[in-house]
C-alpha cells in the first residue's frame, strides 16, 4: 500500500485540490516598490542604450501584444493616479519619464 503525504478522502467522494486561491483585484495588478523611481530610471537607459535587446517581437504577434499593453496602460491609468497616458504613450508623472509605446526596435 502506497503511504501519502496527504492522503485522498476515504469517504468515497471524489478528491479535490484545492490551492486557496481568489482572484486579484484589477487595482492590485501592478505594484511600485518604494524604488520605482530608480527602477524607472533604470529602464528608461536601458531602452535608451539597447532598445533592440530589451525589445524584441515575433512577427505575428502584433495584435496580441497591442491587446495586452492596451490593458495595461488602461490598468494604469484607472488604478493609479501617478500614471496617465494613452495608446501612444504612458508617463509616470512623479518622475517624467515617458515610454513610447509606438516604437519599435530597429
Amino acid at each position: 500500500m502506497k503511504t501519502f503525504a496527504y492522503p485522498p478522502p476515504t469517504d468515497g467522494k471524489p478528491f479535490r485540490l484545492t490551492l486557496g486561491l481568489r482572484e486579484l483585484q484589477a487595482k492590485e495588478w501592478f505594484e511600485a516598490g518604494t524604488d520605482v523611481q530608480e527602477q524607472l530610471g533604470q529602464r528608461r537607459e536601458l531602452i535608451e542604450s539597447s532598445r533592440e535587446i530589451v525589445y524584441q517581437q515575433l512577427s505575428g504577434h502584433r495584435e496580441a501584444i497591442t491587446y495586452f499593453m492596451d490593458r495595461i496602460v488602461e490598468n494604469l491609468t484607472t488604478h493609479h493616479s501617478e500614471y496617465n497616458g494613452s495608446g501612444k504613450s504612458l508617463t509616470h508623472t512623479p518622475t517624467n519619464v515617458t515610454g513610447d509605446l509606438l516604437a519599435r526596435a530597429h
